[in-house]
C-alpha cells in the first residue's frame, strides 16, 4: 500500500504546526490521499527557540512565527505581562525579572510619625519641659500644629538642638532622629 507523510496544522488561527501523520490513498478513489485534519504536504521549516511553524494565510506553505506563549515579562515601571498568543513577541524593552523599584528615603512625616522617632522617656521629658520652658513649648506646639514635617526644614534640627541644650535629648539622638527612613 502506498503511503505519504503530511504535516498537520491547527484549524484555529494562527494554524500552528501540530505534527505529521501517515496517509493512504482511499479505496474508493486510488488517486486521492486520505488524512485527518488540516495538513500540508510539504514539511514545515526548522524553527529555533521561541519560534513555531504555522500555515500561511492561503494554506499553501509554512511560515515561522514567534512562540512566546506563557512567557512572563515586566516593563521598567514594574507592570507584569504574560504572552497568551502565538505570533506575539515581547517588546524590546521587556525585562525577564521584576525590576526593583527604587523608593527614595522618607523625609516627610506627620507630627505623630515624627514624635514616634523619640523614645517614650524623651517624649515625656519634652512634655514636662513644655510646662516651664517657653522655647520648648513653642517648638512642641508648632510640631503638633504642623500638617507635616520635612527633615530638610532647618527648623527641625534647630529645634532638636534646642532640646539638647535644654538637657532633654542626647546629642547623638539628633542624628538618629534626622535620619530619613528607608521605604519598603
Amino acid at each position: 500500500m502506498e503511503t505519504k507523510i503530511v504535516h498537520n496544522y491547527s484549524p484555529e488561527a494562527p494554524h500552528i504546526y501540530l505534527g505529521s501523520q501517515v496517509c493512504y490513498k482511499t479505496s474508493l478513489d486510488p488517486d486521492t490521499w486520505q488524512w485527518t485534519g488540516s495538513a500540508l504536504e510539504n514539511a514545515p521549516p526548522a524553527t529555533g527557540e521561541n519560534n513555531i511553524a504555522a500555515a500561511n494565510a492561503d494554506f499553501t506553505d509554512w511560515v515561522v512565527i514567534a512562540n512566546y506563549v506563557g512567557f512572563k515579562y515586566w516593563l521598567a515601571d514594574g507592570s507584569e505581562y504574560e504572552i497568551t498568543e502565538y505570533g506575539v513577541s515581547p517588546p524590546a524593552d521587556a525585562l525577564t525579572e521584576k525590576p526593583v523599584q527604587y523608593k527614595p528615603p522618607k523625609t516627610v512625616f506627620t507630627s505623630l510619625e515624627f514624635l514616634d522617632k523619640f523614645t517614650e522617656s524623651e517624649q515625656l521629658a519634652v512634655v514636662e519641659a513644655t510646662m516651664t520652658n517657653a522655647a520648648v513649648k513653642l517648638w512642641y506646639d508648632r510640631l503638633l500644629a504642623a500638617s507635616f514635617l520635612d527633615l530638610a526644614d532647618i527648623r527641625i534640627p534647630d529645634g532638636l538642638n534646642a532640646l539638647v541644650s535644654a538637657g532633654l535629648l542626647e546629642a547623638s539622638r539628633v542624628a538618629e532622629i534626622m535620619t530619613p527612613e528607608v521605604q519598603n
